[in-house]
């Protein structure tokens, strides 16, 4: 970090992800400051700063230095930062540096104490914020938690074999488990018989007795704008995820264009789709697949318009995942469904479906844009629009 940069920083003010320390902070104290922005954006704290962003500088740099290490330590589990740098702001007068990356995988704690970072405050975490944090950080599996009221009589046999005759369909060899013990071992069912959530996601008789909101639902619009008087058709997917993500995707691609054009060089026509088929079928299943099943009351919405497709998927990207380097990390929030998805032939292989997505709309021959991809933190949203 230069001077310039500090300066930009001073004149912020605190904020999400900016915070000024005086000299004399406690290690125990900074600690706290360091897991709040470690479990919400990361950010940046200036030791030698008051709160009104006066610069005092640090009269000893190899004792505060000690101190920032010494606060690193109280962290659990080890927060794995570098050390604070020296930035001189004017001769004589240096400022630490402490910088927290985003994206930091785990949720930590100083002495106990799990706090997270909102606007200029550290507040501290309720039991529900703390249990949802971890679901968002993969530390605790929500598709793994039993749901106490279900019993085994709530997954559907009929399903559970569909599914194994699907598996030697796909894969030319049997699962020869009893349905109980495939269950244990999917990670659908506990060994005391209660359904855990992927288990009723996947093999519920009445996913919706638990899971009141549809899995997706898709609004098909006239033009490139919402609105009820420009919408066309709309539909809810209920049942099973692996039910409502086939038919979700079937129907976008029922529903997408299709344009006749002639082989180059050749007297016979082809239709071809505004998107490829592959794509829009595996950028909806992510959706399904990767989304945060924590959230109650949402939905994977599908958006589509004249000019693009619009697909969101409630929650964040799982660390270390961002929409920058979607294409090279690779990280399951929900490793028995998308096992299961995988099982049923739905996903090839983890990790090749977005580079698959981009390959085939780079050789598409109507050129759509590549998809994007934005996470607001409350939702993942991919837009792939057509080259107009």
């Amino acid at each position: 970090m230069t001077r310039d940069d500090l300066l930009r920083l001073l004149a912020q003010g605190e904020g999400q992800q900016l915070d000024f320390k005086e000299e004399t902070i406690k290690p125990g104290k900074l600690a706290e400051t360091l897991v709040a922005l470690a479990n919400a954006e990361g950010g940046t704290i200036l030791i030698g700063v008051d709160d009104a962003g006066h610069v005092q500088g640090v009269s000893d740099p190899k004792r505060a230095t000690d101190n920032v290490v010494e606060a690193i330590a109280n962290c659990s589990p080890p927060l794995g930062i570098g050390l604070p740098r020296p930035v001189e702001v004017t001769p004589g007068v240096t400022v630490l540096v402490v910088e927290i990356p985003a994206q930091l995988p785990r949720v930590y704690h100083a002495h106990g104490r799990y706090l997270r970072r909102a606007g200029s405050m550290n507040l501290a975490l309720d039991e529900a914020a703390l249990r949802r944090l971890l679901f968002e950080r993969g530390e605790l599996s929500f598709e793994a938690e039993p749901v106490a009221e279900a019993t085994l009589t709530d997954l559907d046999a009929a399903r559970v074999n569909g599914f194994r005759q699907r598996y030697e369909d796909v894969y030319g060899r049997s699962l020869t488990l009893p349905n109980r013990d495939l269950l244990i071992a999917m990670g659908c069912l506990t060994r005391d018989d209660h359904p855990t959530v992927a288990g009723l996601l996947l093999f519920g008789r009445e996913p919706q007795r638990y899971f009141f909101e549809p899995h997706v639902s898709i609004a098909r619009y006239r033009g490139e704008t919402v609105g009820a008087e420009y919408r066309l058709d709309s539909r809810d997917y209920y049942g099973t995820v692996i039910e409502a993500a086939i038919a979700a995707s079937d129907y976008v691609n029922e529903h997408i264009q299709v344009f006749s054009r002639l082989l180059p060089g050749k007297a016979v026509r082809q239709d071809v789709p505004q998107y490829p088929r592959f794509a829009i079928r595996e950028i909806i299943i992510n959706a399904v697949v990767h989304r945060d099943w924590s959230i109650k009351g949402s939905r994977v919405l599908v958006k589509m318009f004249s000019d693009c497709i619009e697909v969101r998927s409630p929650g964040p990207l799982p660390p270390p995942v961002t929409a920058q380097n979607i294409r090279e990390e690779h990280q399951l929030r929900n490793p028995r469904i998308a096992q299961a998805f995988k099982d049923y032939g739905l996903i090839e292989k983890f990790g090749n479906g977005i580079d698959r997505v981009f390959e085939e709309t780079e050789a598409h021959p109507f050129k759509p844009r590549l998809p994007t991809f934005q996470d607001t933190g409350a939702s993942v949203i991919v837009t792939y629009l057509l080259n107009t």
